[in-house]
């Protein structure tokens, strides 16, 4: 967040990473990858050190708090975080109005950007997006093209950047579900001490899916089977006597 003000005029007055959207900012999609363009695709803490040298005290106070982990991927992670603060806000609109069919495909990218594998045929395939200046400059192009479908691709919801924190089971088990008929989505969820999967899935599919994740994740592994069934209500609300 400090080299992303240091470096954009019209990041200035930025608190968060949430407050990188173009509705806050009344910019475009494309001037927000021109944003993350101007990021080092990788920094190390010597690095960040050289560049933020201003901010030294507050670096190391970010950098106490974790383990040494090399180079930073600070496009991948940024990408994510800016695109799924707009995939929340688009949640809550999309969940009001039951369509659940895009709902589903905000947790798919959403996920795309947790994993760290993806299962073809039963085999684990390493999954990584790299927001490499190239990248950058088709998204910026396709953003602003006049055909439809090239700037659907290239909306900012649809950009899963890479945060990668999910493992390969938890993949795994993603996969498996939303390969079966009748699943809406699935995606990490709780993500820190283990997190686990979370399908959203139609009532009269339920009884397939749990067979395809038991077949295909527990028995292979030989684990107990836990699968928790988690019906939506209507939540907290004001009771009055």
């Amino acid at each position: 967040e400090m080299l992303m003000r240091k470096r954009n005029a019209i990041l200035r007055s930025m608190e968060h990473l949430r407050d990188v959207s173009p509705r806050s900012l009344g910019v475009s999609p494309a001037e927000i990858y021109r944003v993350l363009q101007r990021l080092p695709r990788q920094l190390t803490r010597r690095g960040a050190l050289r560049l933020l040298g201003e901010h030294r005290d507050r670096l190391e106070e970010v950098f106490a708090t974790h383990r040494h982990v090399g180079e930073y991927r600070l496009r991948d992670v940024a990408m994510y975080g800016i695109a799924e603060c707009h995939r929340s806000e688009m949640f809550t609109r999309l969940l009001a109005g039951g369509r659940l069919g895009q709902l589903g495909e905000l947790m798919r990218v959403s996920h795309d950007g947790d994993r760290v594998a993806r299962y073809r045929d039963g085999r684990a395939v390493r999954h990584g997006p790299l927001y490499s200046d190239a990248r950058l400059d088709r998204l910026i192009r396709d953003a602003a093209s006049e055909d439809a479908r090239r700037r659907e691709a290239a909306a900012l919801w649809a950009q899963p950047g890479r945060y990668a924190c999910s493992t390969p089971e938890i993949d795994c088990m993603v996969d498996l579900a939303c390969a079966q008929a009748g699943v809406v989505g699935a995606q990490l969820a709780g993500p820190g001490l283990g997190g686990c999967a979370m399908v959203l899935v139609r009532s009269e599919s339920l009884r397939p899916l749990l067979t395809a994740l038991r077949n295909g994740y527990y028995v292979r592994r030989r684990l107990p089977f836990d699968v928790h069934v988690c019906q939506p209500v209507a939540g907290s609300g004001i009771l009055s006597v």
